[in-house]
């Protein structure tokens, strides 16, 4: 190939990371492409050490949570994100090889009268953009929050599964938090301890570090994590959140499950929170 054409493919392949990186949330939550990422997590793999294969197999998503030293909801968070831009790239180079080959008898173009050559190097970004012409409309090249878009009443919603929440925590309790970012719902509880750096979720979570350093700056690793858990009345989960260590410790015995909320975003099934009460 000619610099003129590895350089064009080489954008293809920077475009496709960014915009699979942009649209990766929206699209890995769609149930289907969700459904395969866990597929592909679940793969088992032989066990390596020091350039030696080892007995026993390990899948995708321990490896990277082993190698990196993550718990498991960052590791999913992050090889979620992974996978769609690598799948990003794939789409964008087979799609673009497949456009350029129908382009391939158009060397030559009637423009206003005037024959025109299209240089050779040049196929490759007219494929790339006609694909993404293409995609345009779907979740995969345009992204969107489109989970915004709720016909139902979401306030409504919101006042509901407060006033449920403030009749199951009582005045007085410590509350673990996974519920992500739908924190207005916690407002309707009264004089209830949290734990403040775990309202900004994965944003203000780091690998390590010192806990009592990094508490004093409102952030939060695992053992800060495990520690609040031990020490907390009720843990409440998002629907989408009920993974990792935190589920097997209140699935441990120590912890009663209530009826969880209705959704919080009526649009969505997977916004229902769920309420754990440590046993007295």
């Amino acid at each position: 190939m000619s610099p003129a054409i590895n350089l064009m493919w080489f954008v293809v392949v920077v475009l496709a990371l960014g915009i699979g990186y942009s649209t990766h949330e929206t699209v890995t939550s769609l149930p289907w492409m969700d459904r395969i990422v866990e597929v592909f997590f679940s793969i088992p793999i032989p066990r390596v050490k020091a350039g030696q294969i080892q007995s026993g197999t390990v899948t995708w998503l321990g490896l990277l949570s082993n190698k990196l030293g993550w718990e498991y909801v960052e590791t999913l968070k992050q090889g979620k994100m992974i996978f769609y831009m690598l799948f990003a790239v794939l789409v964008a180079v087979v799609g673009t090889w497949i456009i350029m080959k129908l382009l391939a008898k158009l060397e030559t173009k009637e423009i206003l009268g005037k024959s025109i050559i299209i240089p050779v190097g040049g196929f490759v970004l007219l494929a790339f953009l006609i694909l993404g012409w293409i995609l345009s409309p779907t979740a995969f090249f345009a992204g969107g929050r489109d989970f915004y878009d709720c016909d139902q009443d979401v306030i409504a919603a919101y006042e509901q599964n407060g006033a449920y929440l403030a009749e199951n925590i009582p005045p007085g309790s410590k509350v673990y938090w996974r519920g992500g970012l739908a924190l207005a719902v916690l407002l309707y509880l009264e004089d209830v301890e949290f734990f403040p750096p775990q309202f900004n979720t994965v944003y203000s979570y780091r690998i390590g570090g010192d806990p009592d350093e990094l508490a004093k700056v409102g952030l939060w690793n695992e053992e800060l994590a495990r520690l609040w858990a031990e020490e907390t009345d009720y843990i409440l989960f998002a629907e989408r959140s009920y993974t990792g260590w935190l589920t097997e410790y209140v699935e441990n015995g120590e912890f009663v499950e209530i009826t969880p909320t209705t959704p919080l975003n009526p649009c969505r099934a997977d916004t229902s929170i769920h309420i754990y009460r440590r046993n007295p």
